[in-house]
């Protein structure tokens, strides 16, 4: 069984944490074959889908994620704590291309590293 982390904190950290989470999750998936894995992975799927930026106010930021959530509030979370980042930046580059890298490849019984996959499987076995 998996067991995520539980903390207490509401904020979700989508820029160094939850993307590649997803992806991790779906390879484990591919790799041991349980369904603990897939389900969680559907499930941050669903979370990261319903978190992104909309707004017609600022059509900029349409589709894209911020690095923090709140899910406590509901609202994007803001922090200055990494100095030289903005509070409420956006990012486009590699956490953002994890994301859309696993959502464009559902969580499957096959890896995105097939050969790494069948040396793993005849290691365990």
């Amino acid at each position: 069984m998996v067991t995520l982390q539980e903390t207490g904190d509401p904020a979700s950290d989508v820029l160094y944490e939850s993307n590649y989470l997803l992806l991790n999750l779906q390879e484990a998936f591919a790799v041991t074959g349980e369904q603990d894995y897939a389900q969680h992975a559907e499930q941050l799927a669903g979370y990261l889908a319903r978190i992104q930026a909309s707004s017609s106010h600022y059509p900029q930021y349409e589709g894209t994620w911020f690095r923090g959530f709140d899910y406590s509030r509901w609202e994007v979370f803001g922090s200055n704590a990494d100095w030289g980042w903005p509070a409420f930046g956006i990012v486009s580059s590699n956490a953002f291309a994890s994301l859309m890298r696993s959502y464009v490849s559902p969580v499957q019984a096959h890896s995105t590293w097939k050969h790494d996959v069948k040396t793993l499987r005849a290691h365990r076995e």
